[in-house]
């Protein structure tokens, strides 16, 4: 019951996340930004200018998740539930967002067959070829983290999660100052603090608070401010708007706060059907809001009032997000979790150390 209440929690930051997200490419990013979009919200512009910061909120999430669920798996059972959460509703908003292009753009971010094969794959940077929603750029990260994960179960060195998340912080402060290309793409030192921060409070959850936990957590915490202050000045420049540091800051500290509370107390909130339904719906919403969104905002613009096309817009990607979860996720992810892992059985995955288990000094 304790990790239903948990989970039911981190819900409700999904959703803080992806309104936060979307609010900030509507009401402010899309806009400012070399004005992608003419529609211009001022009523929200002053809050969601922040938004951006969600992504990092979900990247936080993700660490606590997916170390939760990588603790007992085996290699193949982490692939199928990874492929099966990401790819069913990643390749329906895909393909929506290829038709939104297609049929509404006017010419504005033309779509091609090779662009839309590109992202369906996700090695669009392979191969050169811009992605169909520029939102796309997280799951490569992502991606790249579970694969980190996936590694340590391979080779049964979850028992030492601890130190190697220790480490990975370490060489993430190291490479602000050594500013290695290959460091960062493969150890992700960009977004690694807010991974770390997320895998060490599921650590304080699982297995309760010690003076290690709690140091990893504040140390991605202050590795977390200092990037993302230092950031600051960049932000500004993409925009040619302001933004504060202080307020970047507070919102930095409060996400790491909130989670903490959340690790630490086990009976923080009860079940709720409505927030685990827009929890689940978060994904679908931050895949399909942004391009589509702006190809709508600039078919539309001028032609209806700017509150209705405003919130018109937002409606219907909750309402088609919905029809994503329950046409597509909630049908697609078991089957193909389990054809994953009847495939898997047949062609051999590698299998994990039996002690490839969290050591409970982690």
């Amino acid at each position: 019951m304790e990790r239903a209440r948990r989970l039911v929690a981190l819900d409700a930051l999904r959703v803080v996340a992806a309104i936060s997200v979307m609010m900030y490419h509507y009401s402010f990013d899309a806009h400012y930004h070399e004005n992608i979009s003419p529609l211009a919200y001022p009523w929200l512009d002053p809050i969601f200018r922040y938004g951006y910061l969600g992504v990092p909120l979900f990247f936080m999430i993700s660490g606590f998740v997916i170390l939760m669920s990588a603790e007992k798996a085996t290699p193949k059972q982490f692939v199928a539930s990874r492929c099966a959460r990401l790819l069913p509703a990643f390749w329906v908003c895909c393909t929506i967002s290829f038709f939104v292009h297609r049929f509404l753009a006017n010419g504005f971010w033309p779509p091609s067959l090779d662009k839309y094969l590109a992202s369906m794959t996700l090695t669009y940077k392979l191969v050169d070829q811009g992605p169909i929603d520029a939102v796309y750029w997280s799951l490569l990260v992502e991606i790249k983290f579970y694969a980190l994960v996936w590694l340590c179960i391979c080779f049964g060195q979850m028992r030492r999660v601890y130190g190697i998340l220790a480490g990975w912080l370490l060489f993430t402060i190291a490479n602000q100052f050594l500013k290695s290309d290959v460091i960062r793409l493969v150890f992700l030192t960009e977004y690694a603090q807010y991974f770390i921060g997320g895998c060490a409070m599921y650590l304080i959850w699982s297995r309760g608070l010690n003076f290690r936990r709690v140091a990893l957590t504040m140390a991605a915490l202050a590795v977390a401010l200092w990037i993302e202050i230092g950031n600051v000045p960049g932000v500004v420049a993409w925009h040619n708007a302001p933004i504060s540091r202080a307020r970047v800051g507070i919102l930095v500290i409060m996400f790491f706060a909130t989670l903490f509370y959340l690790s630490i107390r086990h009976a923080d909130m009860k079940r709720s059907k409505w927030l685990e339904l827009a929890g689940a719906m978060s994904y679908p919403v931050y895949l399909l809001h942004l391009n589509s969104g702006v190809i709508i905002f600039r078919f539309l613009y001028g032609k209806m009032n700017v509150h209705l096309l405003y919130w018109g817009m937002t409606g219907a990607v909750v309402v088609l997000a919905w029809a994503v979860h329950r046409f597509v996720e909630k049908p697609v992810q078991p089957w193909m979790k389990g054809k994953i892992l009847s495939l898997s059985l047949s062609h051999g995955l590698p299998r994990a150390n039996t002690k490839s288990g969290l050591d409970a000094k982690g």
